[in-house]
């Protein structure tokens, strides 16, 4: 579970640090913990999956199965946008 935590800093490193993890869609907390894990040669306690993609990948049609059955559909719809999601999309 995650703890929250109070810190301060610079003015100028924090606007480099929100610019920087908003550049890489992610927050500023899940950025500054990666550099901590490296800088600490530690392993992330959570899978990671990078998420690469068009910043107007919503407004995309997508391509039909001809051979999915509409459950199918839906599945592979409903797991398309988590990964969006969890990819800040």
């Amino acid at each position: 579970m995650r703890q929250p935590v109070t810190m301060h800093f610079d003015p100028a490193v924090l606007l480099a640090a929100r610019s920087k993890a908003a550049s890489d869609n992610r927050t500023p907390t899940r950025y500054i913990e990666t550099l901590m894990r490296h800088d600490l040669h530690m392993e992330d306690a959570e899978p990671t999956l990078e998420v690469i993609a068009p910043a107007g990948i919503r407004d995309s049609v997508i391509v039909p199965n001809p051979h999915e059955t509409a459950e199918e559909r839906k599945h592979r719809d409903e797991v398309f946008f988590a990964v969006l999601d969890a990819g800040g999309y």
